[in-house]
């Protein structure tokens, strides 16, 4: 006598504090589009390989860079990287993701003049 197993039913999505939440972003192939998905939905959406996803792992928040290794193996310089905010401008290709460093320009809000410009990397 054989048994037919029904898949299990995922569990619930665990509520996450919104500071641990990456900003991030998921078009599907039919052009619909999710924000700020869960650690759980960027990880199914990643393993489906459809559509074009984007996270943008704040480098503040220490519990973000989890994601980078658990979810997307970033390799552990990589991480590094991300946690020094004097990282040098980079662009690194690794067999599962692409690594940038840019710098970026913001207007400086430490200063009374309006037109300071700031660098950040990105």
């Amino acid at each position: 006598m054989s048994e037919t197993l029904a898949p299990p039913a995922a569990a619930p999505l665990v509520p996450v504090p919104e500071e641990c939440l990456p900003r991030s972003v998921w078009r599907g192939p039919d052009g619909t589009v999710r924000t700020g998905l869960h650690p759980r939905e960027i990880a199914e959406r990643r393993a489906a390989g459809e559509g074009t996803l984007w996270v943008d792992i704040d480098s503040r928040e220490r519990a973000q860079h989890a994601l980078l290794e658990k979810l997307f193996g970033f390799h552990p310089l990589t991480i590094e990287d991300t946690l020094n905010p004097q990282s040098r401008v980079k662009y690194e290709e690794f067999p599962e993701y692409l690594f940038v460093i840019a710098r970026g320009v913001r207007l400086c809000e430490e200063t009374e003049d309006p037109y300071d410009l700031d660098t950040l990397n990105v």
